[in-house]
């Protein structure tokens, strides 16, 4: 039962990491373009 926490935690995380990301991207449009540097 212990080890299936973490594993349903696992899935809420990476879901919200990009909701995350998303969220400081929009609220910093100065960071928007430091990744568009960062790629060729």
């Amino acid at each position: 039962m212990r080890s299936v926490s973490p594993v349903s935690i696992h899935p809420s995380i990476h879901l919200l990491l990009p909701i995350f990301s998303s969220s400081h991207k929009i609220q910093n449009p100065n960071m928007l373009s430091l990744p568009h540097h960062h790629q060729p």
